[in-house]
């Protein structure tokens, strides 16, 4: 399967609510072609599973391959400035 494939799959995970399943799809997209919406969309999936220094992490990995996609910025908690 593709890495747009494995993305699409975590989008409709996602949205379901079924954050597991779209992380270890993401996970999956990310072993194949690393980009910065996979982190960003798996920081959101650990968020929404309160795994927070999962989404952190993501989160740095993202702004760390895009750190001028606005969406990057916004995931970070306040009290982590990125500047």
């Amino acid at each position: 399967m593709s890495a747009a494939d494995e993305k699409a799959r975590g989008n409709e995970e996602f949205k379901a609510g079924n954050y597991d399943k779209a992380i270890t799809h993401f996970s999956k997209a990310i072993a194949l072609e690393p980009n910065h919406v996979l982190y960003s969309n798996r920081s959101a999936c650990y968020c929404g599973l309160r795994k927070y220094p999962d989404a952190l992490k993501d989160a740095e990995r993202c702004i760390e391959m895009k750190g001028d996609w606005g969406k990057a910025r916004a995931a970070r908690p306040p009290d982590r400035p990125a500047f």
